[in-house]
């Protein structure tokens, strides 16, 4: 009998002290853990052949914008034709927005990426537009 009581109090215990560590870990983990960045693409749904389309992404950390992003560049290509693909540097207008201008010279669907890579993180949403004559 005394083995059983003993036996189901160092159970209790051992389950208790896991418990307070895992707290403790997961706690220091989102302590550590930054937020991830969050990219809105901003571009038209449709346009015309050789209309030119202004793109815009807006790059924030939580509340913060993103002001000092290492790199942001446009990825362009028809419909189909992924390998045959252009890519744009963005301008950054120091406001946590990044923006370019495209034009493409053939009516289609076509897919604009923009690819983002700031605080050691990277996102790259994307959206597509049609372009008529």
């Amino acid at each position: 009998m005394k083995k059983i009581v003993f036996l189901s109090i160092l159970a209790v215990m051992m389950a208790v002290t896991s418990a307070c560590s895992t707290s403790n870990s997961s706690s220091e983990l989102t302590k550590t853990m930054p937020e991830p960045i969050a990219v809105t693409l901003k571009v038209q749904s449709k346009a015309s052949v050789n209309q030119e389309i202004p793109l815009k992404s807006i790059v924030k950390q939580g509340k913060d914008m993103v002001k000092d992003a290492d790199e942001v560049m446009y990825e362009t290509w028809k419909e189909n034709q992924k390998d045959k693909d252009s890519m744009l540097d963005a301008k950054n207008e120091k406001d946590g927005t990044y923006t370019a201008t495209v034009k493409f010279d053939q009516p289609g669907v076509y897919y604009v990426q923009v690819h983002v890579t700031a605080r050691s993180m990277h996102d790259m949403p994307k959206t597509k537009i049609v372009i008529r004559k």
